[in-house]
């Protein structure tokens, strides 16, 4: 089952930065009718903005566990879905930062005919509330980096009123960042918020290049920085060994019957055809731990046998349960405490097969020798 405080805590950490840096657009949009004396104190509109948000993303994960229950997302959209937000975060926070002109394309702000039908519809005040709810309910349409592995999570529960608790979990812990940040913006002088800016950007710039790393081990790139650690790791730390198939008991030979002396023809019966022994499986565990990902991380396995890997998961809430071997294009989710086992083709000596957790943060490899 899914840990709810533990997605909550996420948004809190992380996700309302992240929610922020993408979603930020919309909000200065709904405040800025605020700024021209037409609509709700910055406070109000902030937070009807925001309680939109959470309605909506709560019947987002409520469609997505539905979804889930005749859909899984593949392994390379997964994938791409990921290192496109990575692109989207990286080139917010140049925009921020004024790197180029080119950047002010990652500013998403809503179509001007509608920005100009709601502050009509707002004029006389009495609907002044309608521009932040109405606002907050587009952020469904883009989505952050975090939301976005929250919505697979979501997918994956294959409930809808899990994915609708998960969705609802995650948007409240993003809730409090969200609206401090938001609201310290709109209090600022020039010279503090042009700080603020500068260390928001570089927050968001970092997000993105840790969002990248994980796209790159979701699609099996052999250039990220955790395949680069685990070739490091590979002389320094001791590797794991699968255990070895065990050898198959030789068959005892069966004694012919010699031919009679007296040249009489003795009927024997026909030995029936040898079945081909089938072949034995090396095996391999690893342990899953919300700490340290999989261990052991570093692994060896014989080629050319067939290997079934045991992944054992103790008390497990992060995303180190749902698995991805990039290569295989397999997938393979862990309960809260699970045991399963998968079965690995032959793979060539030389081979390296990495596998990496649903949003990249943990991975391993495993080298057939």
């Amino acid at each position: 089952m899914t840990n709810f405080w533990l997605i909550f805590v996420t948004g809190l950490t992380t996700g309302g930065l992240s929610c922020m840096a993408v979603q930020g657009g919309l909000l200065a949009s709904a405040v800025a009718d605020e700024k021209q004396g037409q609509g709700a104190a910055p406070a109000k509109t902030i937070a009807l903005f925001l309680g939109a948000k959470i309605v909506a993303y709560t019947a987002l994960g409520f469609l997505l566990g539905w979804l889930g229950t005749v859909v899984q997302l593949s392994v390379t959209t997964r994938g791409v879905i990921q290192a496109l937000v990575a692109i989207f975060l990286i080139g917010t926070a140049l925009r921020m930062l004024d790197v180029h002109p080119f950047f002010r394309v990652f500013a998403i702000q809503p179509p001007k005919a509608l920005t100009r039908w709601l502050r009509r519809f707002s004029k006389d005040g009495a609907n002044d509330h309608a521009t932040p709810i109405f606002l907050g309910g587009l952020t469904v349409l883009i989505p952050c980096a975090i939301t976005q592995a929250m919505m697979v999570l979501a997918l994956s529960t294959g409930s809808p009123w899990q994915g609708a608790l998960l969705m609802a979990s995650f948007t409240l812990g993003t809730t409090p960042i969200f609206f401090g940040l938001a609201y310290l913006a709109t209090k600022l002088g020039q010279t503090l918020q042009h700080r603020f800016t500068l260390a928001t950007a570089l927050l968001i710039l970092a997000l993105g290049l840790y969002s990248a790393e994980g796209a790159l081990n979701i699609l099996g790139s052999p250039i990220s920085f955790a395949t680069l650690k685990q070739r490091y790791s590979t002389s320094t730390a001791e590797v794991v060994a699968a255990v070895p198939p065990s050898q198959p008991t030789p068959e005892a030979s069966v004694p012919t019957t010699p031919p009679s002396s007296k040249g009489t023809s003795i009927s024997q019966t026909p030995t029936p055809p040898k079945e081909t022994p089938k072949p034995q499986s090396a095996e391999l565990t690893i342990n899953v731990t919300d700490d340290d990902g999989y261990q052991p991380s570093n692994t060896q396995a014989p080629a050319e046998t067939p290997l079934q890997i045991t992944f054992v998961s103790e008390d497990v809430y992060s995303c180190a349960s749902a698995i991805v071997f990039p290569a295989l294009r397999m997938q393979l989710y862990l309960d809260q405490d699970d045991r399963q086992t998968i079965d690995i083709p032959l793979q060539k000596a030389g081979t390296i097969l990495r596998y990496t957790c649903a949003m990249g943060m943990y991975s391993g490899r495993i080298s057939f020798k």
